[in-house]
């Protein structure tokens, strides 16, 4: 016949204030930290023009974009909406790089052209998507 022993559960009770005095140590000792995470990501910021804006149809229109990355630049990128032009990626450029496009504007009256441009890194890392929207009268 089995018959239980109460030993372990005498020990487990004797234990269990001992254990949880050795953790109250625990909320008086220096805990570690870490650094905040340093994003090394690329910016890309669009300088000319400077803020969202109206303009008339018919002259070519200039985009000057500067891109960062501490990692170095992989790969430069701009995206345009609103019509069908698009712009080659720009692979390979020392940073920091200004980038220039031009968008010929003739019969875009009326309408809305959005601009990104984002770049990637030497590590692979995507930065923020910088944009600008020009409107055409």
């Amino acid at each position: 016949m089995f018959r239980p022993s109460l030993r372990p559960i005498a020990l487990a009770l004797w234990a269990g204030p001992a254990l949880w005095a050795a953790g109250a140590g625990c909320a008086t000792r220096e805990r570690i930290t870490f650094p905040p995470e340093v994003s090394t990501a690329p910016t890309s910021r669009i300088t000319v023009p400077t803020t969202d804006v109206t303009v008339n149809a018919g002259p070519a229109l200039t985009f000057v974009a500067v891109v960062e990355a501490p990692n170095g630049i992989d790969t430069i990128y701009a995206e345009l909406t609103g019509t069908s032009v698009a712009f080659p990626p720009v692979a390979g450029a020392a940073s920091p790089a200004t980038v220039g496009y031009q968008l010929e504007t003739q019969g875009l009256a009326g309408q809305t052209v959005v601009l990104r441009v984002f770049a990637t890194d030497s590590t692979g890392q995507r930065g923020d998507t910088a944009v600008r929207q020009v409107s055409f009268q």
